[in-house]
């Protein structure tokens, strides 16, 4: 029978707090940061006062080093040989931590007025450091005055008794006994389950691969925070000397535009050092990269990607992210700039740019595919990967239902912005370019006119043919207008080159109808790109016939 890799046990709260206070528990270096807020915490102090299910932990058997470890936030240095690693319930138990130990900026008691009225949410309380020093709240006197239980006194029930003893002490001697009784009884009703209390606890073996511990990871992370491949290799990779993330953050400092299209996913570089060494770019292949493969290709995957990007901006007009039919593909044009191909074929990757936009290679198997075009690319033989004729129909085509197609048309109106010299596109207004509708809503033939039903109908208004681009700042009021006004307003704006600059004959067209604009551009569109290619013969455009409404 196949072993699982991982058992299920119950974890002792005061265990777990004890542990972490010795170095024993700590978190993989990859981990975010504590980040929960005040309110979070008291929500959980709340549930484990109350004994209720608090959800359970993933852990890792940390016997064996599997990733670099640090301790949690306040915690000590982690031990020499620390017993579990936390993939999942790194801020509940620096939460509970902090409030059993006193650590973090902010410290958390109970209210333990004798006024019952108040239910347990209401009399978590919070004070910053500062606050809790300048009213001398550590002090059993000031506890006392304040009605204030820290909650570091509730480690074990003999804490909790010795701490009553001594405010009861500090109390007005006629109110003493009916203080003690009234401690005693709201410490057993509302606070003593939590010496019970205990997390159900995942552990994995230390002898499971990297990328099981990222798919378990993913299936039973609460937060829906994902413990990613990259996450992954900044553990596998590190060294004192060596930490992925920090390259990879000194990297975006360095290249501002691999900044701007990748985020903070620093994927794509890694897939690219994949696809030269293990020739795919799939989760597992990334995970079995060597760290010397990583350390010595890293600088120069980071310049290649901004190669790549430069290149898709230039030659493809992918202004900025969006426009990029498929994230992917900066994996792929990453590798063949690190191969140095990317310059002595950068026609031929170009024509490859258009033609794996509008075929939509990627829209299912990509990875598959990826890998087979990168090979095919590398060798010179990307014609065999166009060979049967890609039927494309741009009348109904938009974001929401063909997004490559969306970002391939966004990119063609782009060029044409860059060619007429209509705008000076600076990264300001790069960002600023969003799609509007030069036909309103209202001036598209009706459900009854077209005899399609209403998805269609709007499929039809947001149409690829019906896109141009032009500043944010006028999207609203052009989506609003019919097709004569929105060419007014643009030469009331200073826009009228912009939209001449993506639509051919553009008065024209409008005072033709509708109909005959969407066919006029869906002609332009296919013109554009034989003319880019010098041969998109495998490349089909279909025409709609429909009739005028009557």
């Amino acid at each position: 029978m196949r072993q699982s890799g991982s058992n299920v046990q119950m974890m002792h709260i005061r265990r777990l707090m004890d542990a972490i206070n010795a170095g024993e528990i700590a978190i993989p270096d990859f981990q975010r940061d504590f980040d929960w807020s005040e309110s979070d915490v008291k929500e959980l102090l709340v549930t484990v006062f109350s004994g209720w299910p608090a959800g359970s932990l993933l852990l890792l058997d940390a016997r064996k080093e599997i990733f670099h470890l640090r301790s949690l936030e306040g915690g000590p240095d982690v031990a020499l040989e620390p017993s579990y690693a936390i993939l999942d319930g790194q801020q509940r138990l620096t939460s509970l931590y902090h409030a059993f130990f006193e650590k973090g900026d902010v410290l958390y008691a109970v209210d333990w007025t004798l006024d019952e009225r108040n239910e347990l949410d209401d009399r978590i309380v919070s004070f910053s450091r500062n606050t809790w020093e300048k009213k001398r709240l550590s002090t059993i006197e000031s506890q006392a005055k304040e009605h204030i239980l820290p909650i570091s006194v509730l480690k074990t029930a003999s804490d909790f008794f010795e701490w009553r003893d001594e405010v009861v002490e500090y109390s007005p001697l006629v109110l003493r006994a009916d203080i003690k009784k009234r401690l005693t009884e709201f410490y057993t009703r509302n606070l003593s389950a939590v010496h019970e209390y205990e997390f159900p606890a995942v552990i994995l073996e230390s002898s499971l691969e990297p990328e099981a511990i990222a798919r378990i990871f993913e299936r039973v992370n609460r937060t829906g925070l994902k413990l990613s491949a990259f996450d992954l290799m900044v553990a596998k990779t590190f060294r004192p000397d060596w930490n992925l993330r920090d390259r990879w953050i000194e990297l975006r400092e360095q290249y501002p535009k691999v900044s701007a299209f990748l985020g903070d996913d620093g994927m794509p570089l890694l897939q690219a050092i994949a696809l030269r060494e293990n020739a795919d770019i799939r989760k597992s292949s990334v995970l079995a990269l060597e760290r010397s493969a990583v350390h010595n290709s890293w600088a120069k995957a980071g310049q290649s990607a901004n190669n790549a990007i430069e290149f898709l901006q230039s030659r493809c007009a992918a202004v900025k992210e969006e426009f990029v039919p498929y994230q992917a593909s900066i994996a792929l044009l990453t590798a063949l700039d690190m191969d140095g191909l990317m310059q002595p074929s950068e026609s031929e990757i170009g024509n490859w740019f258009w033609q794996s936009t509008f075929d939509r290679s990627f829209d299912v198997a990509s990875n598959t595919r990826l890998v087979s075009h990168y090979r095919a690319l590398k060798s010179g033989e990307q014609e065999r990967l166009f060979r049967d004729i890609a039927h494309v129909d741009l009348y109904a085509a938009n974001k929401r239902n063909a997004k490559a197609l969306w970002a391939g048309v966004s990119c063609i109106l782009a060029a044409g912005i860059l060619k007429s010299g209509a705008m000076a596109i600076d990264d300001f207004m790069v960002d600023e370019l969003e799609v509007a509708f030069v036909y309103a809503r209202q001036e598209v033939p009706s459900v009854m006119d077209f005899g399609i039903d209403e998805n269609q109908f709007i499929d039809y208004y947001r149409s690829l043919l019906n896109a141009v681009l032009v500043p944010r700042a006028h999207v609203a009021a052009i989506n609003r207008m019919s097709a004569k006004e929105t060419l007014d307003y643009c030469k009331w704006n200073d826009l009228t080159n912009l939209l001449r600059a993506q639509i051919d004959d553009i008065d024209n067209m409008i005072a033709t109808g509708y109909h005959e604009y969407y066919s006029n551009r869906n002609i332009q569109i296919g013109e554009f790109l034989r003319k880019s290619t010098g041969n998109m013969a495998n490349i089909e455009f279909a025409t709609h016939e429909l009739e005028e409404p009557i």
